[in-house]
Order: structure tokens, then sequence, then C-alpha cells
């Protein structure tokens, strides 16, 4: 769950051009929380507060073109949605694979 949630995390900042920090070991990400807590007035950090290292996914950020084959009414209604939002075709499909939640599987044995 961690994975995902910092996957997704990456790829909205890569989707709104912020930048993506390198990776960080552990001394050096509780420096940064540290400095970011005390940034904030909070003081010194909590007893027990502890990090949790999450391998980050690779990103590759590069464009790449794809043909997809529709029936041509699926593509007009793609058309007419996106520019209802003022948006390009390729910018509405991203957004929408974006919200699409996969349901989990669920073992009925």
């Amino acid at each position: 769950m961690a994975i995902d949630a910092l996957a997704g995390h990456l790829e909205a900042l890569a989707d709104d051009g912020d930048p993506i920090a390198q990776p960080s070991g552990r001394d050096a990400a509780w420096e940064v929380l540290q400095a970011n807590y005390a940034d904030m007035d909070l003081g010194p950090l909590p007893e027990g507060t502890f990090l949790q290292l999450v391998p980050a996914p690779g990103l590759d950020t590069k464009n790449e073109q794809k043909a997809i084959s529709a029936r041509r009414y699926k593509w007009q209604m793609v058309d007419r949605k996106a520019e209802a939002l003022d948006m390009n075709r390729s910018a509405f499909l991203m957004l929408a694979a974006r919200a699409y939640e996969v349901p989990k599987q669920h073992d009925h044995q």
C-alpha cells in the first residue's frame, strides 16, 4: 500500500510538472523531516517518531506515442468530454486512466 501511495504521489508531481527529489537514505530523510517539522514551529518531533523506508518506483517521464483502435462514436464521446474540460484527447485519456480504480480481486474459495 505504501508503494502504491508513493507511486501515486510521484505521478501527481510529474503530471503537475513539479520537481521530484532524488531518493535518499534513512539519515538524510530523518534530517529533512526534523528540519521541516521545525520550520512549521511544531517543536521537536514527538517521542517514538520513526521512518519507514519505501522503495521508490521508477518513473519514466518521456512521452511515448501509441496507436489505439476504437469505434468512431467512442472517439467522438472522448473528444466531447475532453473539449468540455478544455483538454486534448491524450490529456483526457490520461486523466481518466488515473481516476480509474481497479477493483481488488477476492478469492471465493
